[in-house]
């Protein structure tokens, strides 16, 4: 997780004061309390832009729940793919063959579907 007062994402850097969160104060238990740590953290420090780094399957539910939570803050959400599949296959390669990458994509499909009809609730 990458936050930043003025982050130009093209030349992103550890190295920067105060830019990467990993492991921010409390433990988050998912996506929704993470997004409400970080958002706690942007507003008590002024940050006006985060880089969320997550799984590639992932990076599509964590965009729609990083932004409910930052709606109305000022605060410009990016949300980029790792690119480290962690055991699960790519989809240049034959995922649907993989159960474990299957499973995981049909649940996010299904975690993405309810969050679409139901709403996010902070």
């Amino acid at each position: 997780m990458i936050c930043s007062r003025s982050l130009d994402y093209r030349r992103v850097a550890p190295q920067q004061p105060h830019a990467l969160i990993n492991g921010y104060a409390k433990s988050p238990v998912n996506t929704f309390s993470d997004a409400t740590l970080v958002a706690h953290y942007c507003s008590k420090h002024g940050v006006d832009s985060i880089l969320v780094i997550t799984d590639p399957y992932h990076s599509r539910r964590a965009l729609i729940i990083f932004e409910a939570e930052f709606e109305g803050t000022g605060v410009e959400v990016s949300v980029v793919n790792s690119e480290d599949y962690v055991g699960k296959l790519s989809p240049y390669e034959k995922w649907w063959q993989d159960n474990r990458t299957v499973k995981v994509i049909w649940g996010e499909i299904s975690r993405i579907f309810f969050l679409r009809v139901k709403g996010v609730d902070h």
